[in-house]
C-alpha cells in the first residue's frame, strides 16, 4: 500500500480514537457538572452523537488493513497459502458489496443533507451532511483498503508461495 495512503488511514484511525476520548471526557464533565450544579452542559448531546459518528467510521480503512476486524477465526488461522487468499478475496468481496452500498447510499443521503441545508435539532444545530459526511469518508477508506486487500489476495492465488 502507498505510503501516503497508509499514513491516511493511521490519521483517520487516530482521529476516530481522539473523538472516542473526547466522547468520554465530554460525557464525564457533563455527568459532574450536572450532579454538582444540577444542570447539564449545553450540547454534550449533540456533540457527542456527532463524535460517536467519528469514532465509529474513520478508524474502518485501518483496521481493514491492519486485519483488525472480525473474522472467523476457526478457518482462517488454519488457512495457509492459496487458502488463505481465497478467504481473503472472499473477505474483501463480501466488504466491498456491503460497503459499497452504504457509500452509494450515503452519497445520495449526504448530497440531499448538503443541497437542502438540513440540521440535526437541538441546542446545537448541526449539519446533516457533516455527520453523513464522516460516513462517507469513512466507506470510501474502507473501501480503498478492501480493494487493495483484494488485489494483493488475487495475486496470491495465483502465486502459490506469495503470503496475503
Amino acid at each position: 500500500m502507498p505510503k501516503v495512503l497508509l499514513a491516511l488511514l493511521r490519521l483517520s484511525a487516530s482521529v476516530g480514537a481522539l473523538s472516542l476520548v473526547a466522547i468520554g471526557l465530554i460525557v464525564t464533565a457533563d455527568v459532574l457538572i450536572r450532579w454538582t450544579t444540577g444542570k447539564p452542559v449545553s450540547g454534550v448531546f449533540e456533540v457527542a452523537s456527532l463524535m460517536l459518528v467519528v469514532a465509529i467510521f474513520l478508524p474502518l480503512g485501518f483496521m481493514q488493513h491492519e486485519k483488525l476486524h472480525i473474522r472467523v477465526d476457526i478457518f482462517s488461522s488454519r488457512a495457509r497459502g492459496r487458502w488463505a487468499a481465497a478467504l481473503d478475496v472472499l473477505d474483501a468481496v463480501a466488504g466491498i458489496l456491503v460497503f459499497g452500498l452504504l457509500l452509494w447510499a450515503a452519497a445520495s443521503e449526504f448530497l440531499t443533507a448538503y443541497r437542502g441545508g438540513f440540521r440535526l435539532r437541538g441546542i446545537i444545530e448541526i449539519p446533516t451532511a457533516l455527520q453523513i459526511g464522516f460516513i462517507v469518508f469513512g466507506s470510501a477508506l474502507i473501501l480503498v483498503a478492501l480493494g487493495y486487500l483484494l488485489v494483493k489476495s488475487l495475486r496470491a492465488l495465483r502465486r502459490p508461495g506469495t503470503p496475503p
